[in-house]
């Protein structure tokens, strides 16, 4: 069988390792699309692909309910099941890895915190900033949390900002590696040790993350493995079978350089 997929930018990354299970995947970037449905609506009328798989679900899509009229269309979602409707979902355990992260620095003895997050407008932002919040507030941790796009240099700005505080916090989680990593140049730009004086941690592991000096604490998963399972629910849902709401592997938090006790306070 051959599948042909529309997604958007990051789902390239997924698909292209999912070739084990013999799927040759035709990512065009946009053509799913967060903004008005004409995109889809073309691609549903037309017949020119076999399944569409839907990323980067903003809270109230209206890209969930046009899909949702249109069940000739075979649709995976990539997004917590909250936020799908009807549609069927793999989604990632986006809260009990925060919530492990946000531990883990705990138990390093840091009580402040932050996180630069990315869009706010995106559900899974959402439900990272929320889990963010009640285990910090739970555990006594003060905690500051900034949005960005995801770029390096809204990751740098954000950086700057939490670090001109009187108090700045002793950890910082990034939602992706590259503003980790400019994380990383802004501390060293402003001679802040990692991690003796300040701990860094990325969201979703990659080779970047081992590259760095020091290397990057992350949170990590099988992304191989998640591309083979999102490409065989599309194939299941291709070929007439049910798929409902699965969950992925859940995270791993894989500590490295980045991050150690919190410094002693002065």
């Amino acid at each position: 069988m051959e599948l042909t997929v529309t997604a958007k930018s990051y789902v390239r990354d997924l698909f292209c390792m999912a070739d084990k299970v013999d799927v040759k995947a035709s990512v065009a970037e946009g053509m799913v699309s967060l903004l008005p449905g004409e995109n889809i609506v073309l691609h549903i009328a037309t017949g020119n692909v076999d399944a569409m798989l839907l990323v980067n679900v903003e809270l109230g899509d209206p890209c969930v309910a046009l899909l949702e009229e249109h069940e000739e269309m075979p649709v995976l979602a990539i997004a917590d099941v909250s936020v799908v409707g009807n549609l069927p979902s793999l989604s990632s355990t986006d809260a009990d890895a925060v919530r492990q992260a946000v531990r883990y620095l705990y138990d390093l003895g840091h009580r402040q915190i932050a996180r630069v997050s990315g869009l706010e407008s995106l559900a899974h932002s959402y439900i990272r900033d929320s889990a963010f919040a009640d285990v910090a507030t739970e555990l006594g941790m003060r905690y500051r949390c900034l949005h960005t796009d995801y770029t390096p240099e809204t990751g740098s700005e954000a950086t700057k900002r939490l670090l001109a505080f009187p108090e700045h916090p002793t950890a910082i989680i990034y939602d992706n590696d590259v503003m980790a990593l400019a994380g990383l140049g802004v501390a060293a730009s402003q001679g802040i040790k990692v991690p003796e004086e300040i701990s860094i941690m990325s969201w979703d592991d990659s080779f970047m993350c081992t590259a760095a000096y020091p290397n990057l604490t992350a949170m990590g998963r099988d992304m191989v493995d998640t591309g083979k399972q999102a490409a065989g629910l599309l194939r299941k849902l291709i070929g007439g079978e049910r798929v409902g709401h699965l969950m992925e592997e859940p995270y791993e938090l894989r500590a490295r350089a980045s991050t150690g006790p919190a410094p002693a306070a002065e």
